[in-house]
């Protein structure tokens, strides 16, 4: 037997909604466990994508700062070059998560940069920049939280 986290969060919440929630005495304690629900569904689901949308992202990421070393100089420049040469994390979430952090914080510095640079070349990585922010909302959406 293999225990999928998604599948056994999805029998919890069809016993919580099926056998708890409907023998609870107060609209209160049925709103509370309903919430309880959607944070179990919305922990299915990103169970599922967590990887791959942590590996995908960091990818995009490192590739922006790729196109953007050029553009910047001195030490951001090195920051850039160095994050795009780092070692593969691995596919923990934990890791991930770590290396994402970074890779954002990174983002910030680099888009703060750019904005004091003038030419096509900057707004061109700026403009990478946002589509890659909206690519990242996207890719936490969530899509099936249902109780």
């Amino acid at each position: 037997m293999r225990p999928e986290v998604d599948a056994t969060l999805q029998a919890v919440i069809e016993r919580l909604m099926g056998e708890v929630q409907p023998a609870l005495p107060t609209t209160y304690g049925q709103g509370n466990l309903a919430l309880m629900v959607m944070l179990l569904a919305a922990s299915a689901e990103q169970w599922d994508t967590a990887a791959a949308w942590r590996v995908e992202e960091n990818t995009q990421l490192k590739a922006l700062f790729r196109a953007a070393a050029p553009v910047v100089e001195g030490e951001l420049a090195a920051r850039l070059r160095a994050q795009v040469s780092a070692p593969d994390v691995g596919l923990r979430i934990s890791a991930l998560n770590t290396e994402n952090d970074a890779l954002r914080s990174l983002l910030v510095d680099l888009h703060a940069a750019l904005e004091e640079l003038e030419g096509p070349a900057a707004r061109d990585i700026e403009q990478a920049i946002w589509n890659e922010l909206a690519q990242s909302c996207r890719r936490r959406q969530l899509h099936s939280v249902a109780i």
